[in-house]
C-alpha cells in the first residue's frame, strides 16, 4: 500500500495476505505518514486479485477503483436542504498531470452549470470539487479529464457523521 498525502510525498507499508484472508492497512503502519490528519489517496498493488474497501473517519467508506476513466458520472449530488456533497477527484494516471472540469445537470437532464476547471499536478493526488456545486442544487454531475481519474462522492446532512452516504463515480 502506498499512501499519497495531499501535502506531498508518499509513504508505504507492505503486508502479505493469505488466500481468502484480509489485512487492514492503516496510515500509522506506514513510516512517515501523517497518522491522525491524513488526507489524500492510496494505491494498492498485489501480484494477485484483491478487493479493496476504504473506511474514512466516522461511518464513511467506499470500494476501491480498478482503473480510472476520462469521463465519470455522479448520479446524486446535493447542495440543498442541509445536504452537502464532497466530490473527491483523484489523478489515476501514474505518469502525468491531469486537467478537467465538472458539469452539473438537473434531474430532467438539462444543464445546471459547471464548476471551475481543475488541474491535478501529480499522479495519485486529488482535489475536492464539492464547493463547485451550485447553491440549492439537487441533481447529477459529470467530470471530464484529459487523463484517467477516479471519483468518489460523499453526501453529508448538516455536518453529521451519522447522516452520510458515500459512493464511487460511474465510469462512462
Amino acid at each position: 500500500m502506498t499512501y499519497y498525502p495531499d501535502s506531498g510525498g508518499s509513504c508505504s507499508h507492505s503486508a502479505g495476505i493469505n488466500p481468502q484472508g484480509y489485512y487492514v492497512f492503516q496510515t500509522q503502519d506506514a513510516p512517515g505518514c501523517p497518522v491522525s490528519s491524513f488526507v489524500g489517496a492510496a494505491r494498492v498493488s498485489a501480484p494477485g486479485t484483491v478487493a479493496v474497501l476504504v473506511n474514512e473517519k466516522g461511518e464513511k467508506g467506499n470500494s476501491g477503483f480498478l482503473t480510472g476513466s476520462q469521463s465519470v458520472v455522479l448520479p446524486q449530488v446535493r447542495r440543498d436542504g442541509g445536504w452537502w456533497t464532497g466530490i473527491r477527484v483523484m489523478n489515476a494516471d501514474g505518469g502525468a498531470p491531469t486537467n478537467g472540469a465538472i458539469y452539473f445537470y438537473h434531474p430532467d437532464g438539462s444543464a445546471a452549470g459547471s464548476g471551475a476547471a481543475f488541474t491535478i499536478n501529480s499522479a495519485y493526488r486529488s482535489v475536492n470539487l464539492g464547493s463547485s456545486a451550485p447553491a440549492g442544487f439537487h441533481g447529477a454531475a459529470r467530470i471530464v479529464a484529459d487523463r484517467p481519474v477516479a471519483v468518489s462522492a460523499i453526501l453529508t446532512l448538516n455536518n453529521s457523521a451519522e447522516q452520510t452516504m458515500m459512493y464511487n463515480g460511474c465510469n462512462r
